[in-house]
């Protein structure tokens, strides 16, 4: 027995509302802490304006301006899709089982595939498989050259252990905020390198050990632990190396990465004249997105490599 239009619209409906409600569900919170979104209109997008911005001088006889323009850095918008079947015997027979379930979780594959893409990025950051920083260089690097400035934003840790991250940590802020700008002045010098700024991101191997250094009251040695609360801490099952990890600055209006959106996640729904359902008695249900991801700001973030 075939499907009828009215079972596959009836079915289509169902799956479009599971979709959305997936998308909109979504906790979009953690990718906008690593990235900036920005909405794309062509195929590619050209960023200009990466320098920093001028301080503000005694006003004597005139204002002294600075070209935003700077080094020029484009992203290419990349489109991702993917699916999920079913057997039209199964539309049939009413034997829908966990299929509106899996239609939610496409969708929320779907959202989540920005945030999968930016961790790649950090991950490889010190390599150029996700592409370069505008200074030329990898985005975590140590010979990173910008007009008058050369820095590092690649560390290299002690270790694992708690001592060994509380050690790193340490290091790691003071090189955070030593962090020049292309002027060769202080990258932070008009911003608030506190608590609430930054963000520790981890993996799942280190987590504990950061929460250690980071949330308890009191160190190992049963002193007043000083670090307490001095970051935020994230730990995504998506960091894929047990040993390194992340410090980012978050409060900037700018981002290590820039998120840009060209298509928001969508599903195509399958009709009765689709090649797959006239020759293999199956519906296709299929969903795409298109967006470009690109680095902004190297003294946005430090990576501390362990081995």
């Amino acid at each position: 027995m075939a499907i009828t239009q009215e079972q596959l619209d009836a079915l289509n409906i169902a799956a479009q509302g599971k979709f959305q409600q997936a998308i909109e569900k979504y906790d979009m919170g953690f990718l906008g802490q690593l990235a900036l979104s920005v909405t794309s209109t062509h195929a590619s997008e050209t960023y200009t304006g990466l320098n920093q911005l001028p301080d503000l001088d005694k006003f004597i006889d005139e204002v002294k301006y600075t070209q935003i323009l700077g080094k020029s850095h484009m992203i290419e918008n990349e489109e991702f899709a993917g699916g999920v079947t079913i057997q039209s015997k199964d539309v049939e027979d009413d034997n829908l089982g966990l299929f509106p379930s899996r239609i939610s979780d496409l969708g929320t594959v779907a959202a989540n595939k920005p945030l999968r893409q930016v961790i790649k990025m950090l991950e490889n950051g010190n390599n150029s498989s996700m592409g370069i920083a505008y200074d030329g260089s990898n985005f975590f690097a140590t010979d990173h050259k910008d007009g008058k400035a050369s820095y590092s934003n690649l560390l290299t840790g002690s270790g694992t252990t708690a001592s060994q991250f509380e050690a790193d940590f340490t290091k790691a802020v003071a090189a955070l905020k030593r962090l020049p700008n292309d002027a060769g002045n202080p990258f932070y010098g008009d911003l608030s390198v506190s608590a609430a700024n930054l963000l520790v991101v981890v993996p799942t191997e280190l987590e504990i050990v950061a929460q250690k250094v980071l949330t308890t009251t009191f160190g190992a040695n049963g002193a007043d632990n000083v670090l307490k609360n001095r970051a935020q801490i994230a730990s995504p099952a998506l960091l894929t190396d047990p040993n390194d990890w992340y410090l980012v600055f978050t409060g900037s209006s700018m981002k290590p990465i820039i998120h840009q959106n060209r298509k928001a996640p969508e599903i195509v729904l399958p009709t009765l004249n689709d090649e797959s359902y006239k020759k293999h008695l199956k519906l296709e249900y299929m969903a795409n997105t298109r967006f470009g991801t690109g680095w902004a700001f190297p003294q946005l973030a430090l990576k501390i490599v362990n081995g």
